[in-house]
């Protein structure tokens, strides 16, 4: 059997925020596709308290196929009083445990100053301990790295390395965290459509098989993509060139089809020391004409201009020169700095002002 998760729709009125509409239908003929019945929504389906839930309920009554499980986040707390009547959608507004097909599920809601360890606390008394079990919730994973929400400063219930550790679960997956990630055993559907412009890369969702534990990724389609990347420039000889050639790598990475190029908003960081912050510009847009800028073309802000000091300017192509050609480092080692590390302090000392 497979269950599919997704989270932080934080749905407005199909009227109001029609694109995320569009991304979580996306999701739903995916599931249909894949013959797949049970959907967890883990935490922020609406993007507050007073969002109009009439338009999600209606969704949810033409899917009558589909079995939709919804775990309140901390923005739609009141989500289980009542606010969605549809007969296949159940809120689970208490830490409760629920089986799949032998394989257990542990649903944590938001509850504001508690850790989701305690909340697990509570619900595993109703676990069969013969049983594998997951966990799923809405809160921030404190054992490992992870993108911060954008959208919200602090820290909103815990878990930590030391709850996965005790309770010992086959997966937790979490929502609250926009951007996608993947862990041993941790897992961020992210969020179906971009609210931020950090949350960048195409948008996917979750889907567990509760056979054996596993769990793989299914793309969403939606109107609108996010990428960022930064640039370093270096007052070289050929400026351009190595501008061109940091951008062609970039969107080599990127490896977007033509559609997703006209959907793409990126945000390209540009630092560092230029000869002509007017000519390394013109190159970036050239470079990404392709793509619709976030910010009206690249952020210039932290890129110095050298021309108007000759002497420092002569000074810093002799410095890389010899980081380059003559400096006697080992960058391979695991301790060392990298190249571009050493010439970047290097320019730092000549330009600081």
């Amino acid at each position: 059997m497979q269950i599919a998760f997704t989270a932080d729709l934080h749905l407005k009125s199909a009227r109001e925020a029609p694109e995320r509409f569009k991304a979580f239908k996306n999701i739903l003929e995916t599931l249909k596709k894949e013959k797949i019945s049970e959907l967890v929504l883990a935490g922020d389906i609406f993007d507050s308290e007073g969002a109009p839930a009439a338009d999600f309920e209606r969704l949810c009554i033409s899917e009558a196929k589909i079995k939709f499980h919804i775990i309140p986040g901390n923005h739609d707390p009141l989500i289980g009083m009542g606010k969605i009547l549809a007969d296949n959608v159940n809120v689970y507004s208490t830490p409760s445990v629920k089986e799949f097909e032998g394989m257990q599920l542990i649903l944590i809601p938001y509850a504001a100053g508690k850790s989701m360890g305690e909340s697990i606390e509570e619900a595993r008394l109703h676990l069969d301990k013969e049983k594998p079990f997951c966990i799923t919730g809405h809160g921030d994973w404190l054992g490992g790295r992870t993108e911060v929400n954008p959208l919200e400063e602090g820290t909103y219930m815990p878990l930590t390395k030391a709850d996965v550790n005790r309770f010992n679960p086959i997966k937790v997956i979490l929502g609250h965290i926009h951007k996608p990630m993947d862990s041993e055993r941790v897992f961020y559907p992210g969020s179906p459509f971009p609210l931020h412009i950090n949350e960048t890369g195409p948008r996917s969702f979750l889907v567990l098989n509760t056979a054996g534990g596993d769990t793989s990724r299914f793309n969403v389609e939606t109107d609108k993509l996010y990428f960022s990347a930064d640039i370093f420039i270096l007052p070289l000889e050929d400026e351009v060139k190595s501008i061109k050639a940091q951008a062609r790598n970039i969107k080599e990475q990127w490896s977007l089809s033509e559609l997703n190029k006209k959907k793409s908003r990126i945000r390209i960081k540009a630092s560092g020391y230029t000869s002509d912050r007017e000519k390394a510009v013109l190159s970036l847009k050239e470079e990404f004409k392709e793509y619709g800028f976030y910010d009206n073309g690249p952020d210039i802000s932290r890129l110095m201009s050298v021309s108007d000091d000759p002497e420092r300017m002569d000074l810093a192509h002799k410095s890389i020169e010899y980081i380059e050609k003559e400096l006697k480092w080992d960058f391979s080692q695991p301790e060392s700095p990298s190249k571009e590390d050493v010439i970047k302090e290097a320019l730092r000392i000549i330009y600081k002002k």
